[in-house]
């Protein structure tokens, strides 16, 4: 009789492991989907923000970019920015 019940609790033990795992797995990638939603929003944001041609360039300017026919100036030894 003790046999027969190890034998009935050892054949639902592995499923029981199975879903227990597989709900924090499912959870993991939930809260990895919602981050990822609030990523895409705030990318959308921006993409919509530099359809303005303003905004633009004052993005392309930031990261060094001149106009054509305009002069860039390189000045070292400046202190750092705060």
């Amino acid at each position: 009789m003790i046999g027969v019940c190890l034998l009935v609790v050892s054949l639902y033990l592995r499923p029981l492991i199975a879903i227990w795992s597989a709900r924090g797995e499912a959870a993991t990638r939930h809260s990895e989907l919602t981050k990822l939603q609030r990523e895409n929003v705030q990318l959308s944001k921006r993409v919509e923000a530099l359809k303005n041609p303003a905004a633009l360039e004052r993005e392309a300017r930031s990261l060094g970019m001149v106009k054509p026919g305009e002069k860039a100036y390189v000045i070292n030894g400046l202190p750092d920015s705060p």
